[in-house]
């Protein structure tokens, strides 16, 4: 007596545990969204500190360091910020960027804080002695020498700064623009002798909303990723069974 073979049978959907190639990706794509949004709320964290380390007036400061110079003039490098196209300072008026320099006589002489376009600065110390700052490290400050005549023109008649300060404690603020810029401390008076505390920081004005900017987007990120590992994970419920047919009159 021959025994028939059984007919195999079909499960239902969603009864398997094999995920399909679509749901595979969906995963995947979920989770690198969920990495993208965790670093935008770990960035958002970090910009929030930074925010809060801001003195009141806003500004991130250096701490204060001792310069010193025989000559009239104590010139900071170059700062370079690109070329005048328009995009750098369209970036930069968006920011809101300001830099600051406060400086303090130690020896109670009047100082006078400037800053001017490279050009512009090199064109007033032309054939002036004067030093440059190229290091500041923990053993101290490195300098560069320019010789020349002691002699300089008093700086507040120079018309070669963009932003000026003068007295025993003067403070410089500028916004920030395109080109290659350059501070300088020069005796009020113009003659030699320079000797200072000095520190030098920077202001975000647009920092706050980039960081809720940051922080928003951070969220939508998770939002959107846990919606997709939601969909690609959770098991299809089975179809309801047909209803039984009608019985004979």
């Amino acid at each position: 007596m021959s025994v028939a073979a059984p007919t195999p049978t079909t499960p239902p959907p969603g009864s398997g545990s094999t995920l399909s190639a679509g749901r595979i990706l969906a995963v995947i794509a979920g989770a690198l969204l969920a990495l993208a949004g965790a670093a935008a709320i770990l960035g958002a964290l970090v910009l929030g500190a930074a925010t809060l380390a801001q003195r009141d007036d806003g500004f991130f400061m250096s701490h204060t360091e001792r310069v010193r110079s025989a000559t009239a003039v104590l010139e900071g490098e170059t700062l370079d910020l690109g070329d005048a196209s328009g995009v750098v300072d369209e970036a930069l008026r968006e920011l809101a960027v300001t830099a600051r320099i406060e400086v303090d006589s130690v020896d109670g002489r009047p100082l006078f804080v400037g800053v001017a376009r490279r050009a512009d600065l090199d064109r007033y110390l032309d054939g002036v002695a004067h030093d440059t700052v190229v290091d500041v490290h923990d053993d101290g400050v490195v300098y560069e020498h320019h010789s020349g005549r002691d002699a300089i023109a008093p700086p507040a008649d120079a018309d070669v700064w963009v932003a000026s300060s003068e007295g025993t404690s003067p403070v410089v603020e500028w916004d920030v623009e395109s080109g290659r810029w350059a501070a300088a401390i020069v005796s009020a008076d113009g003659a030699p002798g320079v000797v200072a505390d000095v520190r030098v920081g920077g202001r975000i004005g647009a920092l706050g909303w980039i960081t809720a900017g940051v922080g928003g987007v951070g969220l939508l990120l998770l939002v959107a990723a846990g919606l997709i590992l939601w969909a690609a994970l959770r098991t299809p419920s089975a179809p309801a069974p047909p209803p039984p047919p009608d019985e004979p009159r």
